[in-house]
């Protein structure tokens, strides 16, 4: 017992003092993705509709068949040729009993065949004045589908693709072909373009669009942001 070495209590040692640093817990993420915490509350119907939501945007493109229409229209009604072609259906109707003779005889018809610049009020009828573009582009539930580029032929329809939100890690603005334009980017470069010159309100309504749908971490949305007040 003797030789046993004896401690001081002044020597033991401070356990305390060897006690690990402990690191508080990672906070919460606060990528929250409003479209997924939504379908929690919908039942399975609800939620494939939800899924299934597009949002169209487009700059529509003028469309001149109806001024054409229009030209040949008065065209018709200023010629010459027309007003002898109408005389020789009249004289024509009046030796058969053709149909010709509901359009040259004394009958109401008569009027509307002998002045074509009447059929003009019909032009809206038959002709929109503007019809929808190639390089329009739709918000979906996972993501944006647009053109590759908004310059292609005009022989052949523009190549399109789909980025997923979570893909997209660069939105840069720029012009092209004399148009504003955004790019979205992934890992591996550019990969869409979509059309920016379209009206303000549209803008407006991308904007709370994407508010619902991806987190406020999200690359898209803070752009976005940032651009539209």
């Amino acid at each position: 017992m003797d030789n046993e070495k004896k401690f001081k209590l002044d020597e033991l040692p401070d356990k305390g003092s060897d006690t690990p640093e402990t690191k508080p817990p990672p906070k919460a993420s606060n990528k929250v993705e409003p479209r997924i915490e939504k379908l929690k509350t919908l039942n399975t119907g609800q939620r494939v509709e939800a899924m299934a939501q597009r949002w169209h945007f487009d700059k529509p493109k003028q469309n001149w068949g109806w001024l054409a229409a229009l030209v040949i229209l008065l065209a018709l009604e200023k010629s010459g040729h027309w007003e002898h072609f109408v005389k020789g259906m009249s004289k024509a109707a009046e030796s058969s009993d053709g149909l010709s003779n509901i359009f040259v005889a004394d009958t109401p018809f008569h009027f509307l065949f002998k002045h074509p610049l009447v059929f003009a009020v019909l032009i809206p009828a038959f002709f929109k004045f503007k019809v929808p573009s190639d390089v329009f582009f739709e918000i979906t539930f996972d993501g944006i589908s647009a053109v590759r580029s908004v310059i292609f032929n005009s022989h052949q329809t523009p190549s399109r693709v789909k980025i997923r939100w979570e893909e997209i890690t660069e939105v840069t603005k720029l012009k092209i072909d004399k148009r504003e334009v955004l790019v979205l980017h992934s890992a591996t470069g550019p990969v869409a373009q979509l059309i920016w010159d379209i009206e303000d309100v549209k803008k407006k309504v991308i904007k709370q669009v994407v508010k619902g749908l991806v987190s406020n971490k999200n690359v898209f949305r803070i752009f976005i942001e940032k651009e539209v007040t």
